[in-house]
């Protein structure tokens, strides 16, 4: 398998994915349609009391989770099964959204927010590979990005209804939240079947993540997507605090984001012809870009339409990046270390999401706005440039290492 140029398609034609892929994307848009935490989970912790840094430090848990099922979900995925994994972690993930409704303590809220953030991540590396085991190689674009539009579907929505739902209490917002990811269980358990390659994965083969640490190209490739996804989280956890200073709350902070998630669902199904002749390295670089001028412009946001107009850019930024992101990673992963290789890029989102509302927060209130979003560009910049360094002679010949 060679890394080429692969062009950035858009999901427009539904030929070739397969039933398999269109049921587990079904339940995808499913569990999307309610998907209430993360994006509240700032303003969800400052209604019990946390000061700004103290909200970063909880949030910050759901990282801390991700970050331990990670890579044991993906390892699983590999040696037990991808749906098995998957049923599980969105079993569990139902379960903590539904304790998070009726919590008022900061230290049972923290201790099941990473839990939460440990089932949610969990279900990520075999859902990824489970798309990739059904879906032909070349149709990966086009998978990845209906898996793409789907969630911001789901999210549109979500932020419309959960701004007023969570203007009454946050009990309802969450309890739907775990009732359509028991949703979503239900259709892997009685529409998904197992698609791990058995032939390749034989009893007792190696499941550690020593063959994707030896592959030096993909770990400059998500040393690289980390870098934007640290200044992206912060549009979660900075953003709303940021607004909130400026006198906005959740309702508007949910009409806000809606004009992002709305966005995806209009452009996604057309960026295809606007990428096509991109490369895998510049499609990367232009994203970042992207994502680190709506960032940057944040910093000098006061009017809910300000806010708005500097999400189209960040959310192009977006559209680009992450299908792009997931197709990469799919290209250069053995068959039988799928698993193991989604996880690994599933892992470098998790320590930014660590990382990233540990560093914002406290930006935002020691340094203040002008600081926080400015350097956020930067760093973008810093991570185009990388990718551009990284596919320079290299994207269109590197091949991954043989299944282990």
């Amino acid at each position: 398998m060679v890394l080429d140029p692969a062009k950035v398609a858009s999901p427009t034609a539904r030929a070739g994915l397969g039933r398999v892929f269109w049921w587990l994307w079904a339940g995808w848009l499913l569990s999307s349609l309610a998907t209430f935490v993360m994006p509240f989970l700032a303003l969800y912790l400052s209604s019990r009391g946390l000061r700004p840094t103290e909200v970063g430090r909880v949030a910050a848990c759901f990282g801390l989770g991700s970050l331990i099922a990670g890579p044991v979900a993906g390892a699983l995925a590999d040696a037990l099964g991808r749906r098995r994994t998957l049923f599980v972690a969105l079993l569990a993930e139902a379960v903590f959204a539904s304790l998070l409704a009726f919590l008022e303590a900061p230290l049972p809220i923290a201790a099941t927010v990473l839990a939460f953030g440990a089932a949610a991540v969990g279900s990520r590396p075999p859902l990824r590979a489970i798309v990739s085991d059904v879906v032909p190689r070349e149709s990966l674009p086009r998978a990845f990005g209906w898996i793409y539009w789907a969630e911001n579907l789901g999210t549109s929505a979500s932020l419309l209804a959960g701004g007023a739902l969570a203007a009454h209490g946050w009990a309802a917002p969450f309890l739907v939240d775990a009732a359509t990811t028991l949703g979503f269980a239900g259709v892997i358990l009685l529409r998904v079947p197992e698609t791990r390659p058995v032939e390749e994965a034989p009893s007792g083969s190696p499941v550690g993540y020593g063959v994707v640490l030896r592959d030096r190209v993909v770990v400059t490739l998500l040393s690289l997507v980390f870098a934007v996804h640290f200044v992206y989280a912060q549009s979660l956890i900075a953003l709303p605090l940021d607004m909130a200073g400026n006198g906005y709350g959740p309702a508007a902070f949910g009409a806000t984001m809606l004009v992002s998630a709305l966005l995806v669902v209009v452009l996604q199904p057309f960026s295809a012809r606007a990428l096509r002749d991109i490369s895998l390295p510049r499609a990367l670089a232009l994203g970042a870009v992207l994502t680190g001028l709506g960032l940057g412009a944040f910093g000098w946001c006061v009017r809910q339409r300000e806010y708005a107009g500097a999400l189209i850019l960040w959310t192009l930024g977006e559209i680009v990046f992450y299908p792009t992101a997931s197709v990469a990673v799919s290209h250069l992963a053995p068959t039988a270390a799928r698993g193991r290789y989604m996880a690994a890029y599933g892992l470098c989102l998790s320590f930014a999401s660590v990382l990233a509302p540990l560093a914002g927060p406290a930006v935002l209130e020691t340094l203040g706005r002008r600081v926080l979003w400015p350097a956020c560009l930067a760093v973008a910049l810093l991570a185009a440039g990388g990718f551009l360094a990284w596919g320079k002679g290299r994207g269109r010949t590197l091949t991954p290492p043989a299944s282990p």
